[in-house]
C-alpha cells in the first residue's frame, strides 16, 4: 500500500530520505516519535470510521433490498390470489372487494 501511495505522490527513496532528515532536524527525535504516534492514531481512527460508515451503508442497502423483495413477493401473491387447495390453480384477484367499497355511491356535497 505504501508503495502505491509513494507512486501517487511521485516521491522516490532519496527524496523521502531528505524529507525525513529535514523533519528530524526541525522537530528532534522526541517530537518525531510523538508526531508519528498521533499520525498513526489519526489514520487508525479514520480507517475505523470509514469501515463503520461502509458497514452501515451496506446494512441499509441490504434492508432496502429485503423490504423491496418482500413487497414484490406480496404483490405477486395478491395479484394471483391464493391457490385452490384441490386443483393447485390460482385465481385472479381484482381490486378491493371489501363490503364497504362494493356498493359505495358517489354523492356530491355542496
Amino acid at each position: 500500500m505504501s508503495h502505491s501511495f509513494l507512486l501517487f505522490l511521485d516521491i522516490g527513496g532519496g527524496e523521502l530520505l531528505v524529507i525525513l532528515l529535514v523533519a528530524f532536524l526541525l522537530f528532534g527525535p522526541g517530537k518525531m516519535t510523538e508526531m508519528a504516534k498521533k499520525i498513526g492514531k489519526a489514520v487508525h481512527d479514520l480507517r475505523k470510521a470509514t469501515n463503520d460508515m461502509t458497514r452501515e451503508i451496506q446494512n441499509e442497502a441490504d434492508a432496502i433490498k429485503h423490504v423491496a423483495g418482500d413487497r414484490d413477493q406480496k404483490t405477486n401473491t395478491t395479484e394471483t390470489g391464493p391457490a385452490d387447495s384441490a386443483t393447485g390453480e390460482t385465481h385472479a384477484v381484482s381490486g378491493d372487494t371489501s363490503p364497504d367499497m362494493t356498493h359505495k355511491e358517489n354523492h356530491v356535497v355542496k
